[in-house]
C-alpha cells in the first residue's frame, strides 16, 4: 500500500487503515474485511419484502476499518450470495507512521 510519507515512500512503514470507501454500481451486497476471520456485511435493501427483488445500490459507502497499525495492510471483498455486484473501487484512508 502506497500512501506517501513525510520522508518518502510509505512502503515498509507502519500504517493504519482507519476508514475505507467502497464504490459500487448496481450492487446487492457482499462481505468485506481484512481477512476471513474479520468480515462484515454490506446488505442493501434491508427490510425489502421477500417476494420483491433487492434494490441495487450505486454509490459510495464509508466504513470504519477494524485493524490497527501494521506494515502489511490487506483488504478483502467477497460475494458468496447470488447477488449482483460491480465493485468500482476501494479507497483506503491511511495514517502512516514516519518513525520507521
Amino acid at each position: 500500500m502506497e500512501a506517501g510519507a513525510a520522508d518518502g515512500t510509505a512502503q515498509g512503514k507502519t500504517k493504519r487503515m482507519h476508514k475505507m470507501i467502497f464504490r459500487f454500481l448496481n450492487t446487492g451486497g457482499g462481505k468485506y474485511g481484512p481477512d476471513d476471520d474479520h468480515m462484515d456485511f454490506f446488505l442493501f435493501g434491508q427490510g425489502q419484502p421477500m417476494n420483491q427483488p433487492v434494490p441495487l445500490f450505486s454509490g459510495d459507502r464509508l466504513v470504519s476499518w477494524p485493524k490497527g497499525y501494521e506494515t502489511d495492510a490487506y483488504v478483502q471483498y467477497t460475494n458468496d450470495q447470488p447477488m449482483a455486484v460491480t465493485l468500482e473501487g476501494i479507497y483506503p484512508q491511511i495514517v502512516v507512521s514516519d518513525s520507521r
